[in-house]
């Protein structure tokens, strides 16, 4: 991802007054040039090739992020995300993080102040149930296999695109991106794949 690419994407020549990015679906890795947006509120990066969240770090007025679609394995990344306190709305499926048993009361627990995940909203109940565990150990890592057949997996509601079309024009990225908005069908819960694996290193930040 280069600064000419955002540039082009959003009609805008500042970096730092940039609120709402879509690159879905770009075949993305290296994002870190979301360093240089500060002001960032909105970004999808769904059904690209991102591992990382390190360089969302720092985009202090981000509130939804949609990533749905990419190559995270460890589900520790998402405490790169503890200081964004704007932070309400997170889409992670279809990641191989996602098919962990605990992935969804683990991203509570670190950040309480979701109000969605994925296609679900967060009820009081399991907020409060999340921050009463202890994931101190636990192993965040699921199958690094899991996101070699990533594209394969169906697509979600009747209205949703299909993955075959995934490299067709922009109405097609157009419709995936409202769709993460909530303008079109839930997310289909996938089976379980992978269990984990025992205790192992925390990632990042501890």
């Amino acid at each position: 991802l280069t600064q000419e690419m955002v540039f082009m994407r959003t009609k805008c020549n500042r970096m730092d007054l940039i609120k709402n990015l879509n690159l879905w679906g770009n075949d993305l890795q290296d994002i870190s040039v979301i360093q240089s947006m500060p002001n960032l509120e909105v970004l999808s990066l769904s059904v690209n090739h991102v591992s990382t969240l390190v360089d969302l770090q720092h985009c202090q007025k981000l509130s939804e992020l949609y990533l749905r679609k990419n190559e995270i394995i460890d589900l520790s990344e998402i405490l790169y995300l503890r200081h964004l306190r704007r932070m309400k709305v997170l889409w992670l499926a279809d990641n191989p993080c996602a098919d962990l048993p605990y992935y969804r009361s683990y991203i509570l627990h670190h950040l309480p102040g979701l109000t969605k995940i994925d296609a679900e909203d967060v009820t009081e109940e399991e907020r409060k149930e999340a921050q009463l565990l202890d994931f101190g150990g636990v192993d965040t890592l699921a199958g690094a296999d899991l996101f070699a057949d990533r594209a394969d997996l169906p697509g979600e509601g009747e209205n949703a695109l299909r993955d075959e079309d995934a490299q067709a024009g922009q109405v097609q990225i157009a419709q995936g991106y409202m769709q993460e908005l909530g303008q079109g069908g839930p997310l289909r819960q996938d089976r379980m794949l992978e269990r984990p694996r025992g205790p192992g290193p925390g990632g990042p930040g501890g």
